[in-house]
């Protein structure tokens, strides 16, 4: 499974990189930073709202587990790309109370 790296701030939490080595020279200016790392699908499961991530996991592991982690991460990736976009207007929807 794919490993992604991330600087730990809130100001640089949208910064996702392929290796450690790659994230700490994009931030060499900034003194005692700290690395995490998360799952290729763990970031794409954190791109939409907690209450959907077990139905689209599943969906994805259904959809493809015959054909390799590969294909389970692509057909996840399209779901969280095609449904994102409604999730937003939702989530607005609900934020201004209409």
């Amino acid at each position: 499974m794919k490993t992604l790296y991330y600087p730990v701030s809130d100001k640089y939490k949208r910064d996702y990189f392929e290796s450690e080595r790659e994230c700490r020279d994009s931030f060499s200016w900034v003194e005692n930073l700290e690395v995490e790392q998360i799952s290729e699908r763990d970031y794409l499961l954190s791109q939409v709202p907690e209450e959907f991530r077990s139905t689209l996991s599943y969906m994805a592991y259904q959809s493809g587990h015959s054909a390799g982690e590969n294909e389970i991460l692509l057909i996840l990736n399209n779901l969280v790309f095609n449904l994102k976009p409604a999730i937003d207007k939702f989530e607005a929807r609900l934020k201004s109370g209409k």
